[in-house]
């Protein structure tokens, strides 16, 4: 599962990097499939989650988001997007993940934090 508003905060991040990532970045936005951002950040994509620890490379990327794609259909995942702030080094993007689990709905807050390398 791919939430367009996680794209979109990456794409901001991409203007941190330069013009050159702009294209790659777009191009995994409209993909639907997060592992074309190693194309957009050529350094590498380091994924700190609370659940999953750190994802680094290729292969652990595809296997979190193939997990984190299971978890969230499995609850029925809806995103709703909040603010995104745009820093000198990075861009923060806040959203609510609505969930039903157990026959309950309640929604999670997070945020997305992308700091590029150049």
């Amino acid at each position: 599962m791919w939430f367009t508003e996680l794209g979109q905060v990456t794409h901001e991040a991409a203007h941190l990097g330069g013009g050159a990532h702009l294209d790659a970045a777009g191009a995994a936005l409209l993909s639907g499939d997060p592992v074309r951002l190693l194309e957009a950040f050529p350094g590498g994509v380091r994924i700190d989650d609370p659940r999953s620890g750190r994802i680094e490379g290729e292969a652990a990327l595809r296997d979190f988001c193939r997990a984190s794609g299971a978890w969230l259909g499995e609850r029925d995942a809806r995103s709703t997007a909040g603010p995104v702030t745009i820093g000198r080094d990075r861009v923060v993007g806040e959203f609510e993940l609505t969930l039903t689990q157990d026959g309950r709905t309640f929604g999670l807050p997070i945020a997305v934090v992308v700091e590029p390398d150049s």
